[in-house]
């Protein structure tokens, strides 16, 4: 059709040129028309529930092919400019990071492919905002330790927080014996957070018995801690700065040798939030 308007006339190269460039951005412009980005959004999932005031969105833009370079997509998230990169010839990944209502939040990420084209995805998201812990305790049937060495058996295990400090209290249904080991230190029951919760920077489980020391702390370092047997209860008063800053698991038990004798709770771990979100 343009070249028909051209029929008769004398067309320089650069005529010849220009009229290529139009026919080429009037097919990409209605390729664009035709087929539009698609925008899938992989990260949240739609309907997730969240606890953190900011959450990751990360996802993909497809786009049509063109004929000749094209232009690169963009993307904004709730009008935001997101971070696109390229990850193949017509497909793009998008990312980028937003801060939350309480309650739900719909995600909106609009894409524009340079060439006419325009799309969008949403998700909506949840956001229920953790409080921190101030006290969790849990009840351990009384009788149902193995302990064969020092006979203790945990009937209730605590952490409470006091300022600075979480508080684990361990109490057991006799006080423990008046035994110590090789190295002076009294019988008592433990308390271990597992790495898997970001207890720390070692890599074995944070644990401590009546040596008053946080085992595995790192390779090097067990920080000790104040400890005190009054009667049936043991008590360790951990400062903040050795534990996650944010949250943990653990759980008391008794050891005997290297088994566990008896656990308060007998199954998984209590989780402790030291930050709210």
């Amino acid at each position: 059709m343009l070249l028909g308007r051209y029929r008769g006339a004398r067309l320089t190269t650069s005529g010849v040129l220009c009229l290529l460039v139009l026919c080429t951005w009037a097919s990409a412009a209605a390729a664009s028309a035709e087929s539009p980005p698609k925008v899938t959004i992989s990260h949240p999932s739609d309907g997730a529930v969240v606890h953190n005031s900011t959450v990751e969105v990360a996802g993909v833009i497809a786009v049509a092919p063109v004929d000749g370079p094209g232009k690169d997509p963009t993307a904004t998230l709730n009008g935001r400019r997101l971070r696109v990169s390229v990850r193949g010839s017509v497909k793009y990944d998008f990312e980028g990071k937003v801060g939350l209502a309480k309650g739900a939040n719909e995600l909106t990420v609009e894409a524009d492919d340079g060439e006419g084209g325009q799309s969008s995805a949403s998700v909506t998201v949840t956001y229920r905002p953790v409080r921190a812990t101030r006290s969790q305790c849990v009840d351990d049937r009384r009788g149902d330790s193995s302990d064969r060495l020092t006979h203790m058996d945990i009937v209730r295990a605590c952490a409470l927080r006091r300022g600075a400090r979480v508080v684990f209290k361990i109490t057991t249904a006799k006080p423990p014996p008046n035994v110590h080991d090789g190295f002076g230190n009294p019988a008592a029951p433990c308390f271990e957070i597992p790495r898997t919760s970001g207890g720390g920077p070692g890599p074995a489980p944070l644990q401590s018995c009546g040596d008053a020391k946080l085992r595995g702390y790192t390779q090097h370092f067990w920080p000790t801690v104040p400890f005190s047997i009054a009667g049936r209860t043991s008590t360790w008063k951990v400062p903040l700065k050795y534990l996650p800053k944010r949250k943990f698991k653990w759980r008391a038990y008794v050891g005997d040798g290297y088994r566990y004798a008896d656990k308060a709770p007998q199954k998984g771990f209590l989780t402790f939030i030291v930050k709210a979100s």
